[in-house]
């Protein structure tokens, strides 16, 4: 009797399980990214506004404005990313794993489905690059959604062109002006 129970037991909790709710990515290289974007652009964040859709849902307009496009090319100086999740009224929708832009930053993005998906950009946190004053005059440098120097996969599509440090030294950051290169280099330009 009491074997039969535990394995009626072990049959039924995984339907007593409650599924985590979180936003997951695919992890993308330079060349995905490049492709999968319908627009690419550099732009600060000068406005984040969240509201509440007819249907219920809480969305944020991320309004980047100074903005270059680097692909899906616009006359517009502004553009409105939307996301789904924000603040309304006290109604908070938070999703974890959604990265979020930070009014002020500035990005370089690699955007889709903009007013379709829950996170208009390709990939993620993959797809979305932070902006940072260079020191020493060599320009603006880029840094991961989480503000931290960009990984060794990626830095290498960036570089390859350039030297590599020796075994063991640091990887120099990459500028902005190599990164847009790179992405200039992957749409034949």
């Amino acid at each position: 009797m009491k074997k039969s129970l535990l394995a009626l037991l072990l049959l039924l909790l995984p339907l007593l399980q409650v599924p985590a709710q979180a936003a997951t990515f695919v992890d993308k290289n330079l060349a995905q990214l490049v492709t999968e974007a319908e627009q690419i652009f550099v732009g600060s964040v000068a406005s984040v506004q969240s509201r509440k859709l007819p249907n219920g849902a809480i969305v944020t307009d991320f309004r980047f404005s100074d903005v270059q496009f680097i692909k899906g090319e616009s006359t517009a100086t502004d553009i409105v990313l939307l996301a789904l999740g924000g603040e309304v009224d006290g109604l908070r929708l938070e999703i974890p794993g959604l990265p979020q832009f930070q009014r002020g930053g500035r990005y370089l993005v690699f955007s889709s489905g903009n007013g379709k998906d829950m996170f208009p950009v390709v990939g993620g946190p993959a797809g979305m690059f932070q902006i940072i004053a260079g020191t020493g005059g060599g320009g603006p440098i880029v840094l991961n959604s989480s503000g931290m120097p960009l990984g060794s996969a990626i830095t290498a599509e960036i570089t390859r062109a350039a030297a590599s440090p020796a075994p063991g030294a640091m990887q120099p950051p990459v500028t902005l002006e190599s990164f847009l290169a790179a992405i200039k280099s992957g749409l034949g330009r």
